[in-house]
């Protein structure tokens, strides 16, 4: 791992934290959305230095919820980006969800932009307006059923944390645009990879469900680590004490970390393991 500020270089000064919160895709996952062996095993080795272990991902409850069971975690599960934290099969904790009409101003927004538009009826839920060339292998790849419903932004009225945008990335730039131009400063507009845009309410993001994670459980900010690779971690990395950034991420990622683990081809989140094991040697 590389040093990348003068808190980073002064390891000596840090804590054991108590709670390390992941994202998965790009950080636990590799990119074929599996969790490797090596970094299940980094995560039942922290849990048994008694740090908890939680999730912090943009994912629904509907496909971070095998994550969470393959890890055997105990932690409440932050998905939606912060707007949703929770134990799956169970009343959330806090859930913040997008309001009907606010719903169906972006669908048709969005609309003439012809990618896909997902929302996630009761976060339990996934349902699409159309599947394109780009998504039409989504219920493979996330291993769930999707509904598709081409008048969803016409006949909207559920209850969705997030709307999810796929389309060619350089379409994404002007689908931002409309979408800050119709909506003002009331939602929350985030392009979290380069084909996609996450709309969900003002003021959400991970930095907030990691917040009442660690309320939740008693823990200190001071005692809180992040581990994450995209922009839609950066508000996490720079609320917990200790920032952590994947080797593949964008270089305005890393600008944020206090450490740069290895890529997650390389299995990066092991690294973790070893920088406690100099800390605890270090003290």
């Amino acid at each position: 791992f590389s040093h990348r500020s003068h808190k980073a270089q002064m390891m000596r000064g840090f804590r054991k934290p108590r709670l390390i919160a992941f994202d998965l895709d790009g950080t636990l996952l590799d990119g074929l959305q599996s969790l490797p062996r090596a970094h299940f095993d980094t995560v039942q080795w922290l849990k048994r230095q008694h740090i908890q272990v939680v999730v912090v991902t943009g994912r629904s409850v509907l496909t971070a919820s095998k994550f969470y069971t393959q890890l055997q975690l105990e932690t409440p599960l932050v998905c939606f980006n912060g707007a949703s934290v929770g134990f799956p099969g169970h009343i959330p904790i806090s859930e913040v969800a997008l309001e009907v009409p606010e719903v169906l101003r972006i669908l048709n927004t969005l609309k003439p932009f012809g990618g896909t538009a997902a929302v996630f009826p009761g976060s339990t839920q996934w349902m699409v307006d159309q599947f394109t060339d780009r998504t039409k292998n989504w219920e493979q790849a996330y291993g769930v059923p999707i509904l598709e419903s081409p008048d969803l932004h016409k006949n909207w009225s559920g209850s969705t944390c997030k709307v999810l945008f796929d389309c060619d990335p350089s379409i994404i730039p002007e689908a931002q645009q409309a979408l800050q131009q119709e909506l003002g400063g009331r939602l929350s507009v985030m392009r979290s990879v380069p084909d996609k845009l996450e709309i969900m309410k003002h003021g959400i993001d991970k930095a907030l469900g990691l917040s009442k994670v660690a309320d939740y459980l008693g823990i200190d900010r001071a005692d809180v680590w992040a581990v994450g690779d995209e922009q839609n971690d950066l508000q996490m990395l720079e609320w917990a004490e200790v920032g952590l950034v994947m080797g593949q991420a964008a270089p305005s990622v890393k600008a944020k970390a206090d450490y740069i683990l290895p890529s997650i081809q390389d299995h990066g989140c092991c690294a973790i393991q070893r920088m406690l094991e100099e800390l605890a040697a270090s003290t």
